[in-house]
C-alpha cells in the first residue's frame, strides 16, 4: 500500500487530534533555535479548534501501514489565517481575481524520518490537485528560509511533475512568486576591552 494523503473538513475525534498534534508538533521539533519565528503557529487547543473547523481543510498523509505522518493546513478564510501572522490585505493586493480562492497554507508538516519523495509528492500533489486545479485557486504560504531555503521550488516541482505525469488538467501551467520577505536581525555594540 502506497502513502496516502486524504483530504477532511472536520475532525474532532480526540484520538486522532492527539496523533495530529503529535505530528505536527514533531514535524518541527529539533528546530527552536534554527528559525527566527516559531515554526508551531497553532497552540494545541488552536490546533485542536482548526482541526474541528470546516473552514479550514485539512491534508492527512499516512503511511504504507496507515500511520498519520504528515498533515497539511489551509483556509480561504484570510482573516483566520491570521494565526500565521498574515495580513490579507496584501495577498489580495497581490493575487488580484482570486477572491475567495486564495488557500493560505500554515502548516506544511512531514515527521522528519518521512521528508523524502516518496511522501512529499503525494501529500503536496494532493493539496495541489485540490487547491490549484480542481478550485482554480492559488496557494499562498510561509516558511523559513533556515529550515527550507528552496521550499517554493520545491513545492513548484511537484506542479511541474503532476503536469508531466498527466495529473493536471490540460493547458495547465504553473507559476511561482514570491512576493515578501520577514527579516529578522539584532543590532549590537561590541566593546573594547
Amino acid at each position: 500500500m502506497a502513502p496516502k494523503c486524504e483530504l477532511f473538513r472536520e475532525i474532532t475525534d480526540e484520538l486522532t487530534i492527539n496523533e495530529l498534534w503529535n505530528v505536527y508538533f514533531n514535524s518541527f521539533a529539533g528546530q527552536e533555535t534554527e528559525c527566527a519565528q516559531n515554526q508551531i503557529c497553532f497552540n494545541r487547543d488552536e490546533f485542536a479548534a482548526a482541526l474541528a473547523d470546516p473552514d479550514w481543510e485539512k491534508f492527512v498523509l499516512t503511511d504504507e501501514d496507515g500511520k498519520f505522518i504528515g498533515l497539511g493546513a489551509s483556509t480561504t478564510n484570510l482573516e483566520k489565517a491570521r494565526v500565521g501572522y498574515i495580513n490579507p490585505e496584501a495577498f489580495a493586493k497581490r493575487l488580484p481575481g482570486y477572491e475567495g480562492r486564495i488557500f493560505y497554507i500554515p502548516i506544511i508538516a512531514i515527521l522528519p524520518e518521512f521528508q523524502r519523495k516518496k511522501f512529499f509528492y503525494p501529500f503536496m500533489s494532493r493539496m495541489y490537485r485540490h487547491v490549484i486545479f480542481d478550485m482554480r485557486g492559488v496557494s499562498a504560504y510561509d516558511f523559513s528560509q533556515n529550515k527550507n531555503p528552496h521550499l517554493q521550488e520545491i513545492i513548484a516541482h511537484v506542479g511541474e511533475e503532476m503536469i508531466r505525469r498527466g495529473e493536471a488538467p490540460a493547458g495547465a501551467r504553473i507559476v511561482s512568486h514570491r512576493f515578501d520577505a520577514q527579516i529578522y536581525g539584532s543590532t549590537q555594540v561590541i566593546w573594547d576591552d
